[in-house]
C-alpha cells in the first residue's frame, strides 16, 4: 500500500508540474470534447491528460442525456457539478437542452472565473451558475435540490496541510478525504427524491476501501456504469464511473448475495 501511495503521489506531482508548464502564466486555448475552451493558469488543464478526462466527462453526460430522453428534450433538469475546473462538463451539459441548468462549485477562484468565461463563450451563461465553495458549502447551493449531482474528484487522499491550498494541488489531492466524506454524507440534502448521485474513481490513485466504507456508512451502494483503461505512468490504469444507489432502492439475493437496483 505504501509503495502504491508513493507511486501515485509522484505521478500526481508530475501531472501538476506538467500542467503548470503547458498552461504557463497566461490564458490558453485548448480543444476538448470537440470544442474550444479557455484554460487559465492554476486551473486543471484537461488537455494534459485529455483522453482520460474526456472519458470521465462523457460518462456522466450520458446520464444527463438519458434523463432528457425520459423526460423530453426541453425538460427542466437541475445539475450540480463539484470541482468543474475549466468547465468542459458544465458547458457540454448545459448545451444538451434549453431546460438544463448547471450549478457548479469549485474551491479554486480561478476555476470559477474559468467556468464563467467558457459558459459565456459557448452561449450558455444564462443556464450556468458557478461560485467558490467547498463541495456543498457554497452560496449557489443554498436551499436548492438537484436531479443529478456529479463529481470527478481528486482521487488521492492528501495531507491535512493541503487545506490551505486552493489551486492545482487540490485538483489531485483531497486533504484527509474531507471533500469526499462531505460529498457522500450530505448528498441526500441536495438531491431531489429521484435524484442521481455520480462519482468518478480510480483504484490506483484512490483509497477504494475508504470509499466503500463511507458509502456503506451513509446508506449507498456503488454501482459501476462506466469503465475504461488508459496508459498512465508505467502501466495502464482503470478509471470508473459510479452511480451511488441508496440502499433503500436495492435488494439483495439471499441465495447468491447479488445486489439489484429497483
Amino acid at each position: 500500500m505504501a509503495s502504491d501511495s508513493t507511486a501515485h503521489d509522484r505521478l500526481n506531482a508530475e501531472v501538476v508540474q506538467l500542467m503548470r508548464q503547458q498552461t504557463g502564466t497566461d490564458a490558453k486555448e485548448v480543444e476538448v470534447m470537440g470544442r474550444p475552451f479557455l484554460v487559465l493558469p492554476e486551473v486543471f488543464n484537461v488537455a494534459t491528460v485529455q483522453s482520460i478526462l474526456e472519458y470521465l466527462a462523457h460518462s456522466p453526460l450520458k446520464i444527463v442525456a438519458e434523463e432528457l430522453d425520459k423526460r423530453g428534450p426541453e425538460a427542466a433538469l437541475e445539475i450540480l457539478e463539484i470541482g468543474p475546473g475549466m468547465g468542459h462538463f458544465v458547458v457540454c451539459a448545459a448545451s444538451l437542452g434549453p431546460g438544463v441548468h448547471v450549478t457548479a462549485v469549485d474551491i479554486n477562484p480561478a476555476a470559477v472565473d474559468n467556468v464563467t468565461r467558457n459558459a459565456a463563450r459557448h452561449g450558455v451563461q444564462d443556464r450556468v451558475s458557478c461560485a467558490v465553495g467547498d463541495v456543498y458549502r457554497a452560496p449557489v447551493t443554498a436551499g436548492k435540490t438537484f436531479d443529478i449531482i456529479f463529481w470527478d474528484p481528486p482521487f488521492s487522499r492528501g495531507d491535512i496541510s493541503l487545506r490551505e491550498h486552493t489551486q492545482l494541488e487540490r485538483a489531485v489531492w483531497d486533504p484527509g478525504y474531507e471533500g469526499l466524506t462531505q460529498y457522500i454524507a450530505r448528498a441526500r440534502e441536495f438531491l431531489k427524491p429521484a435524484g442521481r448521485l455520480l462519482l468518478n474513481w480510480s483504484h490506483f490513485f484512490g483509497d477504494s476501501a475508504f470509499l466503500a466504507a463511507i458509502a456503506t456508512k451513509h446508506g449507498w451502494h456503488l454501482k459501476t456504469y462506466g469503465e475504461a483503461h488508459f496508459p498512465l505512468g508505467p502501466s495502464y490504469q482503470t478509471f470508473l464511473s459510479y452511480e451511488l444507489i441508496s440502499h433503500k432502492k436495492t435488494t439483495t439475493c439471499a441465495a447468491c448475495g447479488h445486489i439489484a437496483t429497483a
